[in-house]
Protein backbone atom coordinates (compact mmCIF):
# COMPACT_ATOMS: atom_id res chain seq x y z
CA UNK A 1 0.00 0.00 0.00
CA UNK A 2 2.63 2.48 0.52
CA UNK A 3 4.41 1.38 -2.76
CA UNK A 4 0.98 2.41 -4.35
CA UNK A 5 0.67 5.58 -1.88
CA UNK A 6 4.20 7.00 -3.16
CA UNK A 7 3.39 6.49 -6.72
CA UNK A 8 0.22 8.34 -6.64
CA UNK A 9 1.44 10.81 -5.05
CA UNK A 10 4.91 11.36 -7.50
CA UNK A 11 2.61 11.23 -10.28
CA UNK A 12 0.23 13.94 -9.26
CA UNK A 13 1.73 16.05 -7.03
CA UNK A 14 5.29 18.01 -7.66
CA UNK A 15 7.28 16.43 -4.31
CA UNK A 16 9.49 19.36 -2.31
CA UNK A 17 12.13 18.95 -0.10
CA UNK A 18 11.91 20.53 3.20
CA UNK A 19 14.54 23.54 2.30
CA UNK A 20 12.03 24.29 -0.57
CA UNK A 21 9.64 24.20 1.50
CA UNK A 22 11.45 26.57 4.43
CA UNK A 23 12.35 28.52 1.25
CA UNK A 24 8.94 29.30 0.97
CA UNK A 25 7.76 29.77 4.10
CA UNK A 26 10.21 32.41 5.25
CA UNK A 27 11.30 34.04 2.30
CA UNK A 28 8.25 33.85 0.28
CA UNK A 29 9.59 32.16 -3.11
CA UNK A 30 6.67 30.50 -5.07
CA UNK A 31 6.31 26.88 -5.04
CA UNK A 32 4.96 24.97 -7.90
CA UNK A 33 1.50 24.03 -8.43
CA UNK A 34 0.40 20.95 -6.74
CA UNK A 35 3.78 21.01 -4.58
CA UNK A 36 3.76 18.12 -1.42
CA UNK A 37 5.86 17.46 1.44
CA UNK A 38 5.71 14.23 3.03
CA UNK A 39 6.50 14.01 6.54
CA UNK A 40 7.14 10.80 9.16
CA UNK A 41 7.07 11.40 12.74
CA UNK A 42 8.13 9.19 15.96
CA UNK A 43 11.18 7.60 14.85
CA UNK A 44 10.47 4.12 13.80
CA UNK A 45 12.78 2.09 12.48
CA UNK A 46 9.73 1.04 9.91
CA UNK A 47 11.17 4.38 8.07
CA UNK A 48 14.36 2.79 7.45
CA UNK A 49 13.52 -0.98 6.52
CA UNK A 50 10.10 -0.25 5.02
CA UNK A 51 10.00 3.17 3.66
CA UNK A 52 13.62 4.39 3.02
CA UNK A 53 14.27 1.86 -0.06
CA UNK A 54 10.37 2.97 -1.85
CA UNK A 55 11.42 6.36 -1.59
CA UNK A 56 14.92 6.64 -2.19
CA UNK A 57 13.94 4.28 -5.70
CA UNK A 58 11.06 7.03 -6.56
CA UNK A 59 14.09 10.06 -5.42
CA UNK A 60 11.10 11.37 -2.59
CA UNK A 61 13.40 12.81 0.40
CA UNK A 62 11.10 13.34 3.56
CA UNK A 63 11.27 14.53 6.58
CA UNK A 64 11.35 12.29 9.79
CA UNK A 65 10.49 14.06 13.43
CA UNK A 66 12.21 12.54 15.81
CA UNK A 67 11.30 11.66 19.45
CA UNK A 68 14.68 12.14 21.29
CA UNK A 69 14.45 9.37 23.85
CA UNK A 70 13.20 7.31 21.47
CA UNK A 71 16.19 6.92 19.23
CA UNK A 72 18.27 4.36 20.50
CA UNK A 73 15.76 2.76 21.90
CA UNK A 74 16.62 4.37 24.79
CA UNK A 75 12.61 4.43 26.06
CA UNK A 76 9.31 2.89 25.09
CA UNK A 77 6.71 5.53 24.09
CA UNK A 78 3.92 5.39 26.73
CA UNK A 79 1.52 4.76 24.06
CA UNK A 80 3.29 2.12 22.92
CA UNK A 81 3.64 0.64 26.40
CA UNK A 82 -0.14 0.82 26.35
CA UNK A 83 -1.04 -1.12 23.30
CA UNK A 84 1.36 -3.73 24.62
CA UNK A 85 -0.19 -4.29 27.71
CA UNK A 86 -3.82 -4.72 25.92
CA UNK A 87 -2.15 -6.75 23.34
CA UNK A 88 -1.04 -8.99 26.44
CA UNK A 89 -4.18 -8.96 28.26
CA UNK A 90 -6.00 -11.26 25.81
CA UNK A 91 -4.13 -13.92 26.81
CA UNK A 92 -4.62 -13.61 31.17
CA UNK A 93 -7.87 -15.07 32.20
CA UNK A 94 -6.83 -15.20 35.97
CA UNK A 95 -9.20 -12.82 37.37
CA UNK A 96 -6.20 -11.42 40.22
CA UNK A 97 -4.23 -9.57 38.21
CA UNK A 98 -7.31 -8.14 36.93
CA UNK A 99 -8.85 -7.10 40.05
CA UNK A 100 -5.44 -5.97 40.43
CA UNK A 101 -5.29 -3.72 37.29
CA UNK A 102 -8.80 -2.68 38.01
CA UNK A 103 -8.07 -1.01 41.63
CA UNK A 104 -5.18 0.67 39.88
CA UNK A 105 -7.67 2.34 37.42
CA UNK A 106 -10.07 2.91 40.00
CA UNK A 107 -12.97 0.69 38.50
CA UNK A 108 -14.84 -1.77 39.67
CA UNK A 109 -16.00 -4.05 36.82
CA UNK A 110 -12.59 -5.62 34.95
CA UNK A 111 -13.89 -7.23 31.17
CA UNK A 112 -11.14 -7.13 28.54
CA UNK A 113 -13.13 -4.04 26.83
CA UNK A 114 -13.50 -1.96 30.11
CA UNK A 115 -9.84 -2.41 30.96
CA UNK A 116 -8.69 -1.69 27.89
CA UNK A 117 -10.88 1.70 27.28
CA UNK A 118 -9.28 2.71 30.68
CA UNK A 119 -6.21 1.66 30.05
CA UNK A 120 -6.09 3.98 26.49
CA UNK A 121 -7.15 6.28 28.51
CA UNK A 122 -4.48 6.67 31.15
CA UNK A 123 -2.90 10.37 30.10
CA UNK A 124 0.87 10.86 29.64
CA UNK A 125 1.01 12.75 33.41
CA UNK A 126 -0.02 9.55 35.28
CA UNK A 127 2.25 7.43 32.52
CA UNK A 128 3.79 5.85 36.07
CA UNK A 129 0.37 3.82 35.94
CA UNK A 130 1.17 2.27 32.77
CA UNK A 131 4.40 0.78 34.31
CA UNK A 132 2.78 -0.33 37.44
CA UNK A 133 -0.14 -2.69 35.13
CA UNK A 134 2.88 -3.67 33.29
CA UNK A 135 4.54 -5.17 36.59
CA UNK A 136 1.28 -6.48 36.96
CA UNK A 137 1.04 -8.71 34.07
CA UNK A 138 4.76 -8.97 34.38
CA UNK A 139 5.94 -7.32 31.06
CA UNK A 140 9.00 -6.40 30.50
CA UNK A 141 9.07 -3.11 28.12
CA UNK A 142 13.31 -3.10 28.50
CA UNK A 143 13.10 -6.63 27.10
CA UNK A 144 10.60 -5.85 24.03
CA UNK A 145 12.73 -2.86 23.88
CA UNK A 146 16.22 -4.60 23.33
CA UNK A 147 14.47 -8.10 21.17
CA UNK A 148 12.30 -6.03 19.14
CA UNK A 149 14.12 -2.66 18.70
CA UNK A 150 10.98 -0.89 17.07
CA UNK A 151 13.13 2.65 16.42
CA UNK A 152 15.32 4.06 14.80
CA UNK A 153 19.17 3.89 16.02
CA UNK A 154 20.85 7.19 15.47
CA UNK A 155 23.43 5.15 12.73
CA UNK A 156 20.51 4.93 10.44
CA UNK A 157 19.07 8.42 11.18
CA UNK A 158 23.14 9.62 10.21
CA UNK A 159 22.62 6.75 6.93
CA UNK A 160 19.36 8.40 6.37
CA UNK A 161 20.55 11.84 6.12
CA UNK A 162 23.64 11.70 4.10
CA UNK A 163 20.98 10.09 1.46
CA UNK A 164 19.14 13.26 1.50
CA UNK A 165 16.31 12.73 4.08
CA UNK A 166 15.55 15.78 6.47
CA UNK A 167 15.19 15.68 9.88
CA UNK A 168 13.44 17.64 13.02
CA UNK A 169 12.37 17.51 16.85
CA UNK A 170 9.16 15.42 18.01
CA UNK A 171 9.45 16.25 21.19
CA UNK A 172 11.45 14.07 24.43
CA UNK A 173 9.70 11.47 25.24
CA UNK A 174 5.86 12.00 23.28
CA UNK A 175 3.74 13.52 25.87
CA UNK A 176 0.30 15.33 24.98
CA UNK A 177 1.36 18.94 24.69
CA UNK A 178 -2.30 20.17 25.89
CA UNK A 179 -1.37 18.16 28.93
CA UNK A 180 1.78 20.49 29.82
CA UNK A 181 2.54 23.82 30.89
CA UNK A 182 3.91 26.63 28.45
CA UNK A 183 7.38 26.16 29.85
CA UNK A 184 7.17 22.51 29.69
CA UNK A 185 5.82 22.56 25.92
CA UNK A 186 8.79 24.40 24.99
CA UNK A 187 11.33 22.84 26.65
CA UNK A 188 10.04 19.51 25.06
CA UNK A 189 10.39 21.20 21.56
CA UNK A 190 13.39 23.12 22.23
CA UNK A 191 15.08 19.79 23.33
CA UNK A 192 14.62 17.87 20.94
CA UNK A 193 15.22 20.39 18.10
CA UNK A 194 18.64 21.13 19.61
CA UNK A 195 19.10 17.20 19.98
CA UNK A 196 18.42 16.38 16.28
CA UNK A 197 20.79 19.80 15.21
CA UNK A 198 23.56 18.52 17.76
CA UNK A 199 23.88 14.93 16.43
CA UNK A 200 23.16 15.62 13.22
CA UNK A 201 25.10 18.50 12.04
CA UNK A 202 22.50 20.22 10.76
CA UNK A 203 21.63 24.06 11.09
CA UNK A 204 17.56 24.52 10.33
CA UNK A 205 15.37 23.96 13.16
CA UNK A 206 11.95 22.26 13.00
CA UNK A 207 8.94 20.90 14.75
CA UNK A 208 6.52 18.28 14.61
CA UNK A 209 3.74 18.02 17.61
CA UNK A 210 3.40 14.75 19.26
CA UNK A 211 -0.71 13.88 18.62
CA UNK A 212 -2.28 17.47 17.86
CA UNK A 213 -1.58 20.87 18.07
CA UNK A 214 -5.02 22.21 18.42
CA UNK A 215 -4.96 24.53 21.48
CA UNK A 216 -1.04 25.48 21.52
CA UNK A 217 -0.72 29.71 22.09
CA UNK A 218 0.89 31.99 19.91
CA UNK A 219 3.08 32.46 23.14
CA UNK A 220 4.47 28.82 22.41
CA UNK A 221 5.71 29.62 18.71
CA UNK A 222 7.00 32.85 19.35
CA UNK A 223 9.17 31.12 22.07
CA UNK A 224 10.37 28.51 20.21
CA UNK A 225 12.00 30.38 17.48
CA UNK A 226 11.57 27.23 14.56
CA UNK A 227 12.04 28.05 10.98
CA UNK A 228 8.75 26.07 10.86
CA UNK A 229 6.14 23.71 12.91
CA UNK A 230 4.19 21.08 11.85
CA UNK A 231 0.67 19.88 13.02
CA UNK A 232 -2.64 17.70 12.09
CA UNK A 233 -5.00 19.40 11.42
CA UNK A 234 -5.40 19.16 7.24
CA UNK A 235 -5.94 21.50 4.87
CA UNK A 236 -7.11 24.52 7.20
CA UNK A 237 -4.68 27.78 7.38
CA UNK A 238 -2.98 28.41 10.52
CA UNK A 239 -3.27 32.25 11.94
CA UNK A 240 0.46 31.39 12.30
CA UNK A 241 1.82 31.11 9.28
CA UNK A 242 5.04 29.04 10.38
CA UNK A 243 2.89 26.35 11.48
CA UNK A 244 2.55 24.18 8.51
CA UNK A 245 -0.85 21.51 9.28
CA UNK A 246 -0.15 17.82 7.38
CA UNK A 247 -3.10 15.16 6.30
CA UNK A 248 -2.39 12.01 8.15
CA UNK A 249 -3.10 9.14 6.42
CA UNK A 250 -1.70 6.07 8.20
CA UNK A 251 -4.59 5.58 10.65
CA UNK A 252 -7.43 5.87 8.32
CA UNK A 253 -5.94 2.16 6.65
CA UNK A 254 -7.78 4.38 3.37
CA UNK A 255 -4.68 4.87 0.37
CA UNK A 256 -3.49 8.17 0.30
CA UNK A 257 -5.53 9.26 -2.77
CA UNK A 258 -8.61 8.42 -0.64
CA UNK A 259 -7.71 10.19 2.10
CA UNK A 260 -6.77 13.31 0.03
CA UNK A 261 -10.34 13.34 -1.56
CA UNK A 262 -12.27 13.39 1.88
CA UNK A 263 -9.63 16.23 3.53
CA UNK A 264 -10.53 18.43 -0.04
CA UNK A 265 -14.48 18.07 0.66
CA UNK A 266 -13.87 19.03 4.20
CA UNK A 267 -11.77 21.62 2.82
CA UNK A 268 -14.41 22.98 0.70
CA UNK A 269 -17.46 22.63 3.56
CA UNK A 270 -15.07 24.91 6.11
CA UNK A 271 -14.20 27.63 3.86
CA UNK A 272 -17.84 28.11 3.29
CA UNK A 273 -18.86 27.76 6.79
CA UNK A 274 -15.94 30.56 7.09
CA UNK A 275 -14.26 27.76 9.78
CA UNK A 276 -11.33 26.87 7.78
CA UNK A 277 -8.69 29.37 9.93
CA UNK A 278 -6.83 27.94 12.95
CA UNK A 279 -6.87 30.82 15.76
CA UNK A 280 -4.50 31.19 18.06
CA UNK A 281 -4.85 33.13 21.59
Amino acid sequence: MFAEDMKFLSDQFHIVSLPELLDHVNNHVPLPEKSLHITFDDGLKEVFEVAAPILIDRKIFPTVFLTKDFIDNKLLGYDHRKSLIINHLASIHDQSPLRKIGHLLGINETTQIILRKHIISVPYKKRHVIDEIAQIVHLDFDKFLHDEVPYLSLSQVLQLRNEGFHFGGHSIDHPNFLELTLDEQVRQARESIDYVCSNLGINYRVFAFPYWDAGISKEFFTRLLADATFGTQGLANDMVTSNIQRISVEKSGQSAKRVLKSNYIRKIIYQKLKKDLIVRF
